[in-house]
């Protein structure tokens, strides 16, 4: 169970995630909400914590840019500024993908004969989309936010994958194959 209060730490508004966790995990996301998450420690050891990482949060929170409160969906931008203290962006983008991703990988399997067993969606950090040895298929939901063309190159690489598990020059060139006739 997870409870949730506000931290100041000088000029730094902080929300405090606490929960059963071993480590301490210090978090500044895209809108420059900061986000600590820690088991419950006490006020002294939260402002240790923060002392110790002042330099870091200082340095990452003034590198964020943040946006025109507009958002992507396929590659263009859409303002739902009015809704934003409504508005669920994982899931919003989460539904957009299964129900965009899901159909357009079923039509560029049925193009290119690659089969697949089953499709997946979760927030990734690094990775737009994965594919295991099982056939299974797993997107970043945030892809919604990249131009169809890009999403198609995504599902074509992971599809690619269900013949070849690695990068090589086979694998490259049966991607290739697709690209050019997709």
């Amino acid at each position: 169970m997870t409870t949730k209060e506000l931290i100041r730490f000088k000029e730094f508004e902080i929300e405090h995630h606490i929960k059963p966790i071993k480590n301490i995990y210090l978090k500044i996301y895209p809108d420059k909400k900061i986000v600590l998450s820690s088991r419950r420690l006490s006020k002294e050891r939260l402002y240790d914590f923060l002392k110790e990482r002042e330099g870091w949060l200082r340095k990452n929170f003034n590198t964020i840019e943040v946006e025109d409160n507009s958002n992507k969906l396929f590659g263009e931008d859409f303002d739902i500024c009015e809704f934003r203290e409504y508005f669920d962006f994982d899931t919003f983008y989460k539904d957009k993908a299964k129900e965009y991703i899901t159909k357009r990988t079923k039509e560029l399997s049925e193009i290119t004969g690659l089969g697949y067993n089953g499709i997946k969606f979760r927030k990734m950090k690094r990775r737009w989309g994965s594919c295991d040895s099982r056939h299974n298929l797993t997107f970043n939901t945030y892809l919604i936010t990249k131009d169809k063309k890009f999403i198609d190159e995504v599902i074509l690489h992971e599809l690619c994958h269900t013949v070849y598990f690695d990068h090589s020059k086979k694998f490259y060139n049966l991607l290739d194959n697709f690209l050019k006739n997709i």
